[in-house]
């Protein structure tokens, strides 16, 4: 009797399911006015302080004269 060695190739098919969890915040929103006036104080730091490009400073004009305007509108 001889012995004769082979070899035997087997496919498997795994399922493999990973579960991802990502924490992403959500945008909070102002809701009150000291919100409102605490960011406004961000904003200002960050342009006095140089934190926000001169090129970006041509789309915050737009924004910041319609905030004025408005509350101009409510203190008369």
């Amino acid at each position: 009797m001889s012995v004769v060695e082979r070899v035997a190739e087997v496919v498997r098919t795994q399922q493999v399911v990973e579960k991802l969890q990502v924490e992403v915040p959500a945008a909070d929103r102002p809701r009150t006015s000291s919100d409102y006036a605490a960011i406004l104080l961000e904003l200002s730091l960050r342009l006095d302080t140089g934190r926000i490009y001169e090129r970006d400073l041509a789309s915050l004009t737009s924004a910041m004269t319609t905030l004025i305007a408005a509350f101009n509108r409510r203190l008369h």
